[in-house]
């Protein structure tokens, strides 16, 4: 299984690296607050989430930050068995989450999975790799929003990581456009240096900073999950946010 896509872990200048066919991915430095991030957002804006579902499980720091709330159940969908393997290293950061009995882990296709599943998620997240690599870009079309779009609960929110370096303003305003499609209502959020956030739903909805805060307070697993990124308070969370639905449009 490593014969065609080389996964590496490597540690340098003490920090851990996940390489995809060379490609960093995933790490324990520049991107971790991405990786976080990505869950926290559309959980805490969701008004009252049970399940959600992570599409990519990379380092596992996404599914153990979503898994600090209190849900009933987080499925995760990984192509490569050997990405899984390799999480290992990152049990420091992502709270041994594959030993959670609320993780739900299946070696699949996202798209397969949303194609095929009849159920519905509170919180969808879909991390994949850069668009512009080989393959990865049909996790960006029309058609797999608009399954994501259909597999959302009421109430529902997806949360799409967007990757924007080594990309044309052009290719980034189409990637929006695209996303907006299956989701009218978006907002977006900065996250590590070259990393959009895109919070999208199917209806309107507010992001209720009084509800956000209760669920950020009390020193609780998502209080101490958030500040290993350096967010500890719902303002500090909300100087990330870049554009309204209005400014997205």
């Amino acid at each position: 299984r490593l014969r065609w896509c080389q996964r590496l872990c490597a540690q340098a200048t003490g920090h851990f690296v996940l390489k995809v066919n060379g490609k960093p991915d995933a790490t324990t430095a520049g991107d971790l607050p991405t990786q976080a991030l990505i869950a926290h957002l559309p959980l805490l804006v969701h008004p009252a989430p049970k399940t959600a579902l992570v599409v990519g499980w990379g380092s596992g720091v996404t599914v153990g930050a979503a898994l600090a709330h209190p849900l009933e159940r987080v499925t995760a969908v990984e192509l490569e068995p050997a990405v899984v393997e390799a999480s290992r290293y990152f049990d420091e950061v992502n709270g041994r989450r594959l030993e959670d009995p609320r993780t739900e882990l299946l070696l699949n296709d996202g798209r397969n999975v949303l194609v095929a599943t009849d159920r519905r998620f509170d919180v969808i997240v879909s991390e994949p790799s850069n668009p512009w690599l080989s393959g990865v870009a049909n996790l960006f079309t029309k058609e797999y929003f608009e399954a994501g779009a259909a597999h959302l609960a009421e109430d529902g929110v997806f949360c799409q990581w967007l990757q924007i370096y080594e990309m044309q303003p052009s290719e980034v305003a189409t990637l929006m456009a695209t996303f907006t499609l299956a989701f009218p209502h978006v907002y977006v959020f900065r996250g590590a240096s070259g990393d959009l956030m895109l919070l999208g739903a199917r209806e309107p909805f507010m992001i209720d900073v009084t509800r956000m805060e209760a669920r950020m307070r009390g020193g609780g697993p998502v209080d101490e999950n958030l500040a290993r990124v350096g967010v500890r308070s719902a303002a500090a969370l909300l100087s990330r946010l870049y554009l309204t639905p209005a400014g997205a449009r």
